[in-house]
């Protein structure tokens, strides 16, 4: 989200632009998922804070119920511990939730990557294609099986990056 909005306020500084990850704004599961999460944080449930994460990463209601009671266990071992300042991802979350540069993707000049996951829950596939499609220069590449941030992780995004940033 940081280099979409730098590539728009500053495109005389960018020769290509790689998105591995982010599309122009949130999907409306994570929206959901990170007010729950501020909410909790903001009152100290730091373990729910976490938990409230998982339907970004899981559908059924089956794995969100597992995979947050595993987030809510762990919490402490995540640094989430009773002294901990929730301020940051706060004021973090409460900025994802509100940011939507949509209407400016047309600005960005740089020949540019979207990469994603065909399973993203954090931010839809749909998302992604306009993101891609409403940035002149854009290409899309989907690895339909992985998640969020699944493409990071994937064997093809390191060749994918450097043979689109040697390209240029």
């Amino acid at each position: 989200m940081i280099a979409q909005q730098f590539a728009v306020d500053h495109p005389d500084l960018l020769r290509r632009l790689v998105l591995g990850g982010p599309a122009y704004r949130l999907g409306p599961v994570a929206r959901e998922a990170e007010r729950r999460s501020a909410k909790f944080a903001a009152r100290g449930e730091n373990r729910r804070s976490l938990a409230a994460i998982a339907p970004v990463f899981v559908a059924s209601p089956l794995a969100q119920r597992l995979v947050g009671g595993m987030y809510w266990l762990t919490a402490p071992l995540a640094g989430m511990g009773r002294n901990w300042d929730p301020s940051d991802m706060i004021a973090t979350y409460e900025a994802e939730v509100v940011f939507d540069i949509g209407d400016r993707l047309g600005e960005i000049s740089a020949p540019t990557l979207v990469i994603c996951g065909g399973r993203d829950r954090a931010f839809t596939p749909e998302l992604f294609r306009q993101t891609a499609g409403r940035i002149p220069d854009a290409r899309l590449i989907v690895y339909e099986d992985r998640g969020h941030g699944g493409g990071l992780t994937d064997r093809r995004f390191p060749r994918d990056v450097v043979s689109f940033l040697m390209a240029g």
